[in-house]
């Protein structure tokens, strides 16, 4: 009777035992260490760990606590202890530390392994942002480009002068067989390059034109070549213009980029024939494109937005659609963790992607093509060269305003010494000096004016003290007045 009973209870106890152990294989929930260590790289908006009281923020934090607290059975806690600025630090971090998680790692969107450990995909970024050295000004590009054309513009000046010189030729032989003035030569050579100039880009303003028949002829003649001539001119600088405009912008090609170390983007360079230069932090290859060490740099598009303030200064070129992914690779004791943590990320996708809209602003992709943009700089009023034509126009302005006035002036002062000396010729110094000697003498003049006045009422007044009284202060006014009408 005992041994059933004991069989009993032995029964149930293994049966008991049993129903645990299957629900905690069917929970799928492995035990937890009491501490997670982690290796981490700062890089925002994925990650940011204070340094004073270990607070994490970031998408991939908050993401990678949540699905760790869902995949793990009892009290933990996580604790980012090593730090680590490019991905292949972790294997020298892996051989002095032990640590269970490294976190963010950029891997393709399709990769699950690495260094041959679990790499969960937590945030996929869209695409990668390629910046180049905005341009300083598209006048100079301009310059640059119709440097080539002085040839074209001297073979217009040789034409229009030995033009300007047959048509002088041909008009003074011509009248003077006619027995018809004309002025010399060297003279008429000039008017006929007025003439040629004129003739050759508009139809003539008439105030020079032939007057014989040869003249006439010739003068058709260089109409048509004239014409043909400032076209070939005008559709040069068209055509150098249009090629300003539609070129492209900086190629990726043989292009000397900088890129994070050991990302997607210096692989994704590689593919494209680029020569990509790594530098450790996000920091320093910005500080090489201001410093013109590369041509232009590739980064991601979510750090791009997170970056926008230090990169406003720069032109984005395009952003390239290259899905990568950011996640976390698990080592040693937290590898048992990486199936859980990847179907938790897969099964939130929507919280997800409402952690990731609340912690990055979306790059705006212009719709403007790079020739519309370039041919709106030419005359936007907010461009540097528009700015520097328009002040350059209204110094040009102010400047020829003041001598005009100035010249108006000295103009309008001889007008007036003629007038009032018709029959000298004189030079304006030298009426100036004039008119400044006859206001002097004008100013002694009033001065000993006011002396002698002054020295009448001073004996006026010794007169009022004296005892002869008011008739004798008429008497004295009416001798004063007296005086004065004789004087």
């Amino acid at each position: 009777m005992m041994d059933w009973i004991y069989g009993k209870v032995l029964f149930v106890f293994l049966m008991v035992l049993m129903m645990k152990i299957c629900l905690a294989g069917f929970s799928g929930k492995p035990s937890c260490l009491d501490t997670l260590s982690g290796a981490y790289r700062i890089e925002m908006p994925f990650i940011n760990i204070s340094r004073t009281n270990r607070t994490s923020e970031g998408i991939i934090p908050q993401i990678f606590e949540k699905a760790m607290r869902a995949c793990c059975r009892g009290e933990f806690q996580i604790d980012y202890d090593q730090q680590f600025e490019t991905q292949g630090q972790v294997i020298e971090i892996l051989k002095n530390f032990t640590i269970h998680f490294a976190l963010p790692i950029q891997k393709d969107h399709k990769s699950k392994k690495h260094l041959h450990n679990p790499f969960v995909s937590i945030v996929q970024s869209p695409g990668l942002a390629f910046y180049v050295v905005g341009e300083s000004s598209i006048g100079k590009e301009i310059m640059n480009a119709l440097m080539p054309s002085w040839s074209v513009f001297a073979l217009l000046l040789v034409l229009v002068a030995i033009s300007g010189s047959i048509y002088a030729l041909i008009e003074m032989i011509s009248l003077s067989l006619d027995g018809e003035e004309y002025p010399a030569f060297h003279q008429g050579v000039w008017a006929g390059i007025w003439w040629a100039f004129v003739s050759m880009t508009t139809v003539g303003y008439g105030d020079i034109c032939p007057k014989t028949k040869p003249g006439r002829i010739f003068s058709i003649v260089w109409v048509i070549t004239g014409v043909a001539s400032c076209a070939l001119f005008t559709s040069y600088m068209t055509t150098v213009l249009t090629s300003i405009c539609m070129t492209e912008d900086v190629s990726l090609t043989a292009t000397k980029v900088g890129v994070l170390t050991e990302s997607e983007e210096h692989r994704f360079a590689m593919k494209r024939n680029s020569m990509p230069q790594a530098f450790p932090t996000i920091n320093e290859v910005i500080d090489a494109l201001k410093r013109r060490e590369v041509r232009g740099i590739l980064i991601d598009s979510y750090i791009a937005a997170e970056y926008e303030e230090q990169l406003k200064s720069f032109k984005r070129q395009m952003v390239i659609e290259y899905i990568t992914s950011y996640g976390v690779v698990f080592l040693n004791e937290g590898v048992r963790f990486s199936d859980c943590v990847r179907d938790y990320v897969f099964s939130r996708q929507n919280e997800i992607s409402e952690i990731i809209r609340q912690n990055v602003q979306l790059l705006e992709v212009s719709t403007t093509s790079a020739a519309a943009e370039k041919s709106n700089n030419l005359i936007d009023v907010k461009s540097p060269s528009f700015f520097y034509i328009v002040t350059g126009v209204i110094g040009i302005l102010v400047v020829a305003a003041f001598f005009g006035t100035i010249w108006d002036i000295r103009k309008r002062q001889m007008e007036k010494l003629k007038k009032y000396n018709p029959h000298e010729d004189i030079s304006l110094s030298e009426w100036r000096a004039r008119y400044k000697c006859d206001f002097q003498q004008v100013l002694e003049d009033m001065q000993g004016e006011c002396t002698s006045i002054s020295d009448k009422c001073t004996s006026i007044l010794k007169q009022l003290q004296s005892s002869n009284g008011i008739v004798c202060l008429r008497k004295k006014r009416s001798d004063d007045m007296r005086i004065e009408y004789d004087y």
